[in-house]
């Protein structure tokens, strides 16, 4: 299945939250960080079992990379339109994306 999150209103500074539960892998929040410069899309491996993620979004941004909960790039940007990544039991890991300059979600 897929889920789908509209992003179109959000604004610098706005969070949103939900989760998928048709996977052992939900995301948790996705926020428009203060800098205006980037989005980020926390994820939770909640079963207890490691597990891919693949993020595909109905926008274009200009790179990704996996960071740190304090939302620093802690990986080298990646210039997919993809969003891959791999979580270990009970992780929780965050991701943010460069935006293309007048980016608008």
């Amino acid at each position: 299945g897929v889920v789908a999150l509209d992003l179109k209103g959000m604004k610098v500074g706005d969070k949103a939250g939900f989760s998928a539960f048709n996977s052992d892998a939900a995301v948790m929040t996705v926020e428009c960080r203060e800098d205006g410069k980037y989005l980020v899309v926390r994820f939770h491996e909640y079963a207890g079992s490691a597990q891919k993620v693949v993020l595909t979004t109905g926008f274009k941004f200009k790179a990704w990379a996996e960071a740190d909960l304090r939302e620093r790039a802690v990986s080298s940007f990646c210039g997919s339109q993809k969003v891959q990544l791999s979580l270990g039991a009970y992780e929780i890991k965050n991701t943010v994306c460069r935006k293309i300059k007048h980016f608008q979600i």
